[in-house]
């Protein structure tokens, strides 16, 4: 519900709206004054029949008509010069087509003799090389005949080379036919020992088998017996032990004995047991005599038996080797099974001899003849060239002459001009001379006529000009005081006023705006009168409000006695003062702490997190983990503790920041492989930007089980990396054997030393493995030479 206070709040509001409106409608209208004015003269100016428009526009008619007649005699005059300066153009040209014409006759009378002795040329040159090349054809059949010669020398030699082959092949058959004829007769001899030796090389067997099986019984009773006796021997001492030299009485069986003679006995007793063992180890030694007795002889008889199995083979190889050779001679020499290979290899070898002598005999006999051809013939090639040489230039020559007669003649012919002589070019030249003479002076009267053509039609086309733009400028201004009355009417009706631009109109306007202004002073005076009375009560109410906060705050007592309030005031405040300054310390010292914890964190950030953060970028970058983006590692300040927090930042500065508010863990972001990766280089980034122990070393349990090949590939360049310029020792496992010998191939090939352990499989006792396997770098670090066919994991 709205109060009194509002009310009168809401109504002064309004009258100074209204107050606000009358004055700014009595300002414009004092300014719509100045409108009567403008609009009275621009209306002046926009009249269609004003005087100064008539004028303008019956000196533009005028001056029009007069520029048309001088503008037609100009027109009459440049027709008649253009028409004459064609007629100079064209007989110019034909003048230089006559000329040209001209030339091309006098250079063809000229080509005409070079053309006639390009052509005698050639026809001595064409003769000359008919004769050099008549000749050439000699030599060549000269040097031919001695090279058919010197190819049947050689054929004839390769058939006496292959003869003397094929006799050499027949005296090594001699001799493998007489090798294998002796191999075979010792492989007999070595049948025949073997079979003498067999029977007692089989008995030897058979007797050292039994008494191997005879001697394990043997050494089964004489470990039972040495077990026995030494159980006996272990129980007569102890008793031995307690019986004294003076003892008579048998403490086992209470028999009586001489003094002395009882411990005599159970020293006896406690050596008996030894008597069996000894006869049992006696007899085993001898079977084991005889065992080795047999064998040394089955040794010496195994040679016998063996040898003939030694020997079948080569004597086997060898009469193989004689009939292979043989057979491969005998079809060298297409003989039969009959013939005597060595006979007739020995014959035909003679006979290649004989032919090879007469055709290097007749070969020696042309040589001289074919090198004084060879060198004619030289001597001619060099002419011929020479001669060819001449002839295609004096046929470039020719070609060169006729192509610019042809070019000429179709000059001519393309110039209109058939068959002309140079007479009558002449007597058409001298005639078009005349002409151009004549036409250039009557271009020159002619140009005379149109310079005055144009003397007088400028100032009337200037005067023109003048009356076209002073019309145009009497008309825009016509046309902007038409614009201007306009828009004075708009304004005059934007100020409420109706009509146009009125002195009575604007008067009863300022009439009715004054009466308006009287009536709001006047309710203005009313407002005021009823604002003072409405504060009056307000400020009853606020006073009866302030003794009712009193009354509540001290009582009653308080309100009769302030000052006595007061003092009890005064006196709480000194505490409240305590406490307040108490706590303002306290929020001081946690300010500090807050601030000191800060400057921690940011310190840990930066001496120790920052290090290990581009490390990891680092290691990220080498091993592809996650492109765009890499786990960093950062110390948050709160208000009375820090902590520790991991969180993705990426390469990208807009996305980064675009994602600084709503950061999220990385396990919620990244795969699993991704995380893998990115664990990896963390623990690599820890152990190079931290260097806390003297063991370099990577300890790796199966870390590339999430990585493509692309990733491994990355993973293991940054092992070797590591082993090879920062000396580390690295140990991994992995379940895949590709990965292991992936791994050891680019160690071998970086030179490193590598070794590999696979295990096989889980036994009761632990794992069973293979022996390990070492690269040549890792044998040559441990200065032994392992060999070893195990494989690597």
């Amino acid at each position: 519900m709205e109060t009194g206070g509002q009310l009168l709040a809401r109504l002064s509001g309004l009258l100074d709206i209204a107050r606000n409106a009358v004055a700014d409608r009595v300002a414009k209208l004092a300014g719509a004054e100045t409108l009567i004015g403008r609009y009275e003269a621009q209306a002046a100016r926009a009249m269609e029949d004003s005087a100064s428009l008539v004028r303008a526009r019956q000196q533009l008619t005028d001056a029009r008509s007069s520029s048309a007649d001088a503008e037609q005699q100009l027109t009459t005059a440049t027709d008649a010069l253009t028409a004459q300066s064609g007629t100079v153009t064209n007989t110019d040209a034909e003048i230089s087509r006559l000329e040209a014409v001209r030339a091309d006759l006098l250079r063809r009378e000229e080509l005409a003799s070079f053309i006639g002795e390009a052509r005698s040329e050639i026809d001595s040159k064409n003769a000359a090389l008919a004769e050099r090349r008549r000749l050439l054809g000699d030599e060549d059949a000269v040097v031919a005949a001695h090279g058919a010669a010197a190819a049947e020398a050689v054929r004839l030699q390769a058939i006496a080379t292959q003869a003397r082959t094929d006799l050499d092949t027949a005296r090594r058959l001699s001799f493998l036919i007489a090798d294998a004829d002796e191999r075979e007769a010792t492989l007999a001899a070595a049948a025949t020992a073997a079979a003498g030796v067999r029977g007692e090389h089989d008995v030897a067997l058979r007797r050292r088998d039994e008494l191997t099986t005879t001697i394990e019984a043997t050494r089964s009773e004489l470990a039972e017996a040495e077990r026995h006796a030494s159980a006996i021997a272990s129980a007569v001492a102890s008793i031995a032990s307690h019986i004294h030299d003076d003892e008579e009485t048998c403490p086992v069986c209470q028999a009586h004995y001489p003094a002395g003679e009882l411990k005599l006995l159970a020293n006896e007793a406690a050596r008996s047991g030894n008597a069996r063992v000894a006869a049992i180890s006696e007899r085993a030694e001898q079977l084991m005599v005889e065992i080795a007795t047999l064998t040394q002889r089955i040794g010496e008889l195994t040679p016998t038996l063996t040898r003939q199995a030694a020997i079948e083979p080569g004597a086997q190889q060898a009469r193989q080797l004689a009939v292979d050779l043989a057979e491969s001679l005998r079809q060298a020499l297409k003989a039969n099974e009959n013939d005597d290979l060595g006979i007739l290899a020995a014959s035909r070898e003679a006979a290649a001899q004989s032919e090879l002598r007469l055709a290097q005999a007749s070969l020696a006999e042309r040589q001289p003849a074919a090198l004084a051809a060879e060198e004619r013939r030289s001597a001619s090639t060099t002419e011929i060239e020479q001669l060819t040489a001449r002839l295609d230039a004096a046929t470039s020559r020719l070609n060169g002459f006729l192509a610019d007669d042809r070019d000429c003649a179709e000059r001519i012919a393309a110039r209109g001009v058939p068959t002309p002589t140079i007479d009558e070019i002449g007597t058409l030249l001298a005639t078009r001379r005349n002409e151009l003479e004549s036409a250039r002076r009557r271009l020159a009267e002619l140009e005379g006529a149109s310079a005055a053509a144009v003397a007088a039609a400028k100032p009337l086309l200037e005067q023109l000009g003048t009356h076209e733009a002073d019309l145009a400028a009497m008309e825009l201004a016509q046309k902007n005081a038409v614009l201007a009355a306009e828009e004075l009417v708009k304004q005059w009706t934007t100020l409420g006023l109706t009509g146009i631009p009125d002195r009575a109109t604007l008067e009863a306007a300022q009439s009715a705006s004054g009466s308006a202004s009287t009536e709001l002073t006047l309710l203005g005076e009313r407002l005021r009168e009823l604002s003072n009375i409405n504060q009056d009560l307000l400020l009853e109410e606020e006073l009866a409000l302030v003794t009712e906060q009193m009354r509540a705050a001290g009582g009653d007592d308080a309100l009769k006695d302030p000052v006595t309030h007061l003092r009890t005031l005064h006196a709480r405040l000194a505490p409240a003062r305590a406490a307040l300054k108490l706590s303002q310390d306290a929020e001081e010292v946690v300010s500090k702490y807050t601030v000191q914890l800060g400057q921690r964190a940011e310190a840990y950030n930066r001496e120790v997190l920052q290090p290990l953060n581009d490390r990891i970028l680092e290691f990220n970058a080498a091993m592809l983990s996650t492109p765009g983006a890499s786990v960093q590692f950062r110390a948050n300040k709160r208000v009375d503790r820090t902590d520790f927090e991991m969180q993705l930042e990426y390469g990208d500065q807009i996305e980064n920041s675009l994602l600084s508010g709503r950061k999220v863990p990385p396990q919620v972001v990244l795969s699993e492989g991704q995380l893998a990766a990115n664990g990896f280089s963390i623990l690599c980034a820890a152990s190079t930007a931290y260097r806390w122990s003297r063991w370099r070393a990577l300890l790796l349990d199966d870390p590339l089980q999430h990585n493509d090949i692309i990733h491994t590939a990355a993973f293991v360049d940054v092992m070797r990396n590591l082993v090879e310029l920062e000396g580390y020792q690295l140990v991994m496992s992995s379940h895949d054997r590709a990965e292991s010998d992936f791994i050891a191939r680019k160690f071998d090939a970086a030179g490193l030393a590598c070794t590999t352990v696979l295990l096989t499989a889980p036994s009761e006792t632990g794992v069973i493995y293979d022996p390990p396997t070492y690269n040549s770098v890792a044998r040559s670090l441990l200065g032994n030479p392992y060999e070893t066919t195990a494989s690597s994991a």
